[in-house]
């Protein structure tokens, strides 16, 4: 079972130098990979990998996307500039989606606010360096994990502000859209795609909304 990569980070990474896309790149990789283990344990389809390989794979792999260098401790990224600041967002993001569908613990355990707090100013000023940045699919992600991690929290509504505004930049009208763009990159569909709904229905409220009442929103059923 080799290794595989995220057409949205494999696009990301090339825009990094390589002693910056390299690391990311092994980690995606590592995630993909176990998330392929995983699925294919519970299918049955790999018996003979056993609890405890599964287990030993699932805490490698968050060890290494816990491991991932922030851009302070990375000589080749400049503190504070747009490169530095969607890189630590990215690595934010990964930790939420570890703590989601790598290593899922307790939510009294879980710093899932503490992340948003980080990643809520984190998004708002990538949005500001300019028009490329607000159509970018990887801020997408960002901003989706993002909204997952402040189910609950005061950050909520504007980091679903975010991701709606991207979602209208990027002309995305559908959760079907949105979930193969969030595939690109790391979405479990089996954990995620239900809060993935409710925060596309929160998204097209939030437009809705914003266009005065005028727009169409999109209704699913939640059975």
């Amino acid at each position: 079972m080799e290794p595989r990569h995220s057409p949205g980070f494999m696009k990301y990474a090339t825009t990094l130098s390589l002693t910056v896309s390299g690391p990311l790149m092994a980690v995606i990789s590592e995630a993909i990979l176990y998330d392929s283990i995983q699925e294919a344990f519970l299918s049955n389809r790999l018996t003979w990998f056993g609890v405890q390989y599964v287990c030993d794979a699932r805490n490698w792999t968050q060890h290494q996307i816990m491991s991932l260098p922030s851009s302070a401790e990375t000589s080749t990224l400049t503190l504070h500039t747009p490169q530095a600041v969607v890189f630590d967002a990215v690595r934010y993001a990964l930790i939420v989606y570890s703590l989601i569908a790598i290593l899922p613990l307790p939510l009294c355990s879980v710093p899932f606010p503490e992340l948003a707090d980080r990643l809520e100013p984190a998004i708002s000023q990538t949005l500001q360096y300019g028009a490329e940045a607000t159509s970018t699919t990887l801020l997408l992600w960002i901003s989706s994990m993002a909204a997952l991690a402040a189910i609950g929290t005061p950050k909520r509504a504007s980091l679903v502000a975010f991701a709606a505004r991207l979602c209208r930049n990027l002309r995305i009208d559908s959760w079907e859209s949105m979930q193969t763009i969030l595939q690109d990159y790391l979405w479990s569909g089996d954990i995620s795609d239900f809060d993935g709904m409710y925060l596309f229905l929160e998204v097209q409220k939030h437009m809705f909304e914003q266009d005065g009442g005028t727009g169409d929103v999109l209704e699913y059923e939640m059975a």
